[in-house]
């Protein structure tokens, strides 16, 4: 029989991992209630939050020799049992690795289930037998991880549900709403997202922490910015993306769901879209310059690319105002200058990531289409062709998730990789995988015994989240004991690693029968 150890190894005869100071590679090498730090078993420790004298003081997060150290926290997400079919929502204590189950088949997650923030309330969605488009939500209260009673209906016929802060927001009827839960709770408008007659339906994104809202309205060409304060939700349209140039396009660049989040400082606010950025100013195809040579409709170089867009709260009054320099525009924002005769106007900063595999697009006009992955094949500035979310940011402005290669027809196993994006340096670089400097194919995957080989890397990340203190990532990845590829992306695991690459740790306790998604950070009460 095991013992139970609180920040403590276990004696040497109920347990045979690796004690205090040996060797290891993951945390399961060492006897319970240790860590691995550095390929070493060690104590954990509680750490310090930002404004420690140990933690970052550089204005962009990172940098040579920095010291971070993160708090403890809880990590919610869902369960999959493969061999069962049941999904449940479970919270784990990165202080100790206590693991609490609050579904169960009364409060199931087959429509979706969520955890407030403050893991005050647990919420499920089941089908509404009068609103086939709809779900019915409920909610019940959580007191020490047990759920209080069978819980009630709190809304009825919505859609697309989310968790923001310590309520829950929804679409219902073409309208997003904000429902607070608890005593005197009240359900209230956000913003319109259906379609309209010239425009297609949209979507939102509330940080009531940050008091921030914020709402857009996509069209075949173009994507309208709204934001405000969550507190008011009186939105005001701020900017207006444009992919009209690119020529080539079926259907809309834009959908009613991307990658959104706010800064903790409720400064800055980043999405990610598949959609045309403009570059210079061209009359033909050869005075452009990358994969994808386009001469738009409107004499602007241009290709779609996997975009993280970031909008300076302090600063939007600037979009769209003619500049000469990037400080004309304030905060992270740019001057876009594509030279010749036409005018520079502010944008909000952004940093491409990659190319998508999808919509094809042609190197050159009158050329065959070819997919991302053919394309970027020979430009690493293109790496990745997948940038799904979620996305968050750490407390200094830097933007954190998952960026992938996904390409089957190079037949290599998985390349995931957790990046950084800089606002101010309009650059990305990779806080957990394979390296800046290249693709290394044996790097994470034990070809010989068919295994991943988790030393430095893991072949297939599915999400990552910044800690609520902004100096851990925890994510969910492909779970080490799989014994065959196909597995390694299919079965994930619990896993953290600090912001700064250091000290990655497989947290987890799956089977190879089970496997994590939708993973959400919360703070320790």
């Amino acid at each position: 029989m095991g013992c139970l150890s609180l920040g403590v190894g276990c004696s040497d005869d109920s347990d045979a991992g690796a004690k205090e100071g040996e060797s290891c590679t993951v945390g399961k090498d060492c006897q319970q209630g240790l860590v691995c730090r550095d390929q070493v078993c060690v104590t954990p420790t509680t750490g310090s939050n930002n404004n420690s004298p140990d933690a970052t003081t550089n204005n962009d997060g990172g940098g040579e020799g920095e010291v971070v150290t993160a708090d403890d926290y809880y990590i919610s997400y869902i369960r999959e049992n493969k061999t069962a079919s049941t999904k449940y929502l479970h919270v784990r204590s990165t202080a100790d690795g206590t693991d609490y189950q609050l579904g169960d088949a009364d409060h199931p997650c087959d429509r979706g289930c969520w955890l407030t923030e403050d893991m005050k309330y647990y919420a499920w969605a089941e089908i509404d037998p009068n609103a086939p488009q709809g779900l019915n939500l409920f909610a019940v209260e959580v007191e020490n991880f047990e759920l209080q009673g069978a819980g009630t209906q709190v809304a009825t016929g919505v859609t697309s549900i989310s968790a923001a802060g310590n309520g829950l927001t929804y679409n219902k009827g073409g309208t997003s709403y904000f429902l607070s839960l608890g005593a005197g709770g009240s359900e209230r408008e956000i913003a319109m997202v259906g379609g309209g007659e010239d425009s297609l339906a949209g979507g939102w994104h509330v940080d009531p922490d940050a008091d921030v809202a914020f709402a857009f309205t996509p069209t075949l060409d173009t994507l309208e910015l709204k934001v405000g304060a969550f507190t008011s939700a009186a939105l005001e349209s701020v900017y207006t993306l444009n992919g009209v140039n690119y020529a080539g396009g079926a259907g809309s660049y834009y959908g009613s769901t991307m990658p959104t989040a706010v800064s903790p400082d409720g400064k800055l606010l980043a999405f990610v879209v598949n959609a045309p950025n403009d570059y210079q100013e061209c009359e033909t195809a050869a005075d452009c310059s990358g994969p994808v040579k386009v001469c738009g409709a409107n004499n602007f170089c241009s290709v779609i690319e996997l975009t993280a867009h970031f909008l300076d709260l302090d600063n939007l009054a600037t979009l769209g105002e003619e500049c000469a320099s990037d400080s004309d525009c304030g905060g992270v924002h740019q001057c876009y200058q594509p030279g010749g005769e036409s005018v520079s106007e502010c944008i909000p900063a952004r940093v491409p990531v990659g190319l998508s595999d999808t919509p094809y697009q042609r190197a050159v006009p009158g050329d065959t289409p070819r997919s991302g992955c053919d394309l970027s094949a020979d430009d690493p500035t293109y790496h990745y062709t997948k940038f799904d979310g979620p996305v968050s940011f750490d407390n200094s402005g830097n933007l954190y998730g998952v960026a992938r290669r996904d390409c089957t027809s190079e037949g290599m196993v998985g390349d995931s990789d957790i990046i950084k994006i800089n606002p101010r340096a309009k650059d990305f670089s990779v806080v957990w995988g394979n390296p800046d400097t290249g693709f290394d194919a044996n790097l994470c995957w034990d070809e010989g015994n068919a295994m991943p080989d988790v030393t430095n890397c893991s072949p297939y990340i599915l999400e990552a989240l910044v800690s609520p203190d902004g100096n851990d990532i925890a994510f969910a990845a492909t779970n080490p004991n799989v014994d065959r590829e196909q597995f390694a992306q299919q079965n994930y695991d619990l896993w953290r690693v600090l912001r700064n690459g250091k000290d990655h740790d497989w947290i987890g306790d799956l089977t190879i029968s089970e496997s994590v998604e939708n993973i959400a950070v919360h703070p320790a009460p």
